[in-house]
């Protein structure tokens, strides 16, 4: 068994309040997060956080886990807010520094403001508990967003990540590194390599040239002989 660690290819933020910052990308923000935050008894701030891994190189590959591990820079005290791990329908198609609340590219928008994401499966929506302390994080059980990116979505793991009470009436979630720094957040899959003893593409046949099987050996190993052809009747 190996393991492989994943960087993000692409991540930002998506900013749902206060309305005004519905335009706003983060696509170049040192750090992410999904919180809600309260001023005046209303929400002043309101995110969600969107990536994309990818994963296409274990394409061949048996893969036995995978986890997502983030340097958590800011949590919330007392008990940690349940968030949730959602597998983006919009994987690779998203823009990095034009992603927003509204729309996942210029002149594209999102079918439901906030991102297109799937909680239905497979892979299901994967539910956890954020840390009441900063540091390193570990979130298991994402094998089935792993083997579905590489089955269906050209192994780009696309997640959308949000807290799943996002009006608690109370200031709630948790900030980790964006990708581009040491401590960026990772994907990290253990699987098992390929054979390499084991051909899973077929062989290719340069041009002009049929694949036809060659002639049957016999018992003793000779190559047996063509069996001749009877003679086409000429049509008078």
């Amino acid at each position: 068994m190996a393991e492989l660690t994943f960087l993000p290819v692409r991540d930002s933020r998506m900013q749902g309040a206060p309305e005004f910052a519905h335009e706003a990308n983060y696509g170049s923000a040192p750090t992410l997060r999904h919180v809600v935050l309260y001023a005046g008894g209303s929400k002043s701030t309101w995110e969600r956080t969107i990536v994309d891994f990818d994963v296409s190189e274990l394409a061949e590959a048996t893969i036995i886990a995978a986890k997502l591990v983030r340097e958590i820079t800011s949590a919330g005290s007392g008990n940690g807010p349940e968030a949730k791990l959602s597998r983006c329908t919009r994987a690779g198609e998203w823009v990095e520094s034009q992603v927003t609340w509204l729309r996942y590219k210029s002149g594209a928008d999102w079918t439901k403001a906030g991102g297109d994401f799937d909680d239905t499966g497979p892979p299901a929506v994967l539910t956890y508990d954020e840390p009441t302390a900063t540091g390193e994080h570990e979130i298991g059980g994402l094998l089935p967003f792993v083997e579905d990116a590489i089955k269906s979505w050209g192994g780009i793991v696309s997640l959308i990540t949000r807290l799943s009470d996002e009006a608690p009436d109370v200031d709630t979630g948790a900030t980790w590194f964006a990708k581009g720094r040491p401590e960026s957040w990772r994907l990290v899959v253990e699987y098992v390599p390929p054979d390499p003893g084991r051909r899973t593409t077929p062989t290719r046949v340069p041009a002009g040239q049929s694949r036809r099987p060659h002639p049957p050996a016999s018992a003793t190993g000779e190559v047996s002989p063509a069996r001749p052809q009877p003679p086409r009747r000429r049509r008078t």
